[in-house]
C-alpha cells in the first residue's frame, strides 16, 4: 500500500512538472508572438507562422493573446 501511494505521488509530480513545462513553453511563445508583432510590425498570423505554430493550434494562441489584451487593458484603466 505504501509503495502504491509513493508511485501515485511520483506520477502526480511528473504530470505536474509536464503541465508546468508546457505552460512555460506556451507563455514563451505568446511573448515571442507579441514581440514580433511589436518590433517587426507583423500581423498576429504572420508572427505565429514566424515562430512555427501550426495552423491547427493558432486559434488557441489567438484566444490567449486576446485574453491577455483584455486583462492588460482593464488593468490600464485602474
Amino acid at each position: 500500500m505504501l509503495e502504491a501511494m509513493q508511485q501515485g505521488m511520483q506520477q502526480g509530480m511528473q504530470q505536474g512538472m509536464q503541465q508546468g513545462m508546457q505552460q512555460g513553453i506556451e507563455k514563451g511563445l505568446l511573448q515571442s508572438i507579441q514581440n514580433i508583432m511589436k518590433n517587426l510590425g507583423m500581423s498576429v498570423e504572420q508572427a505565429m507562422e514566424a515562430v512555427g505554430i501550426p495552423q491547427t493550434d493558432q486559434g488557441r494562441y489567438l484566444e490567449q493573446l486576446e485574453e491577455g489584451d483584455r486583462s492588460w487593458k482593464s488593468e490600464d484603466k485602474i
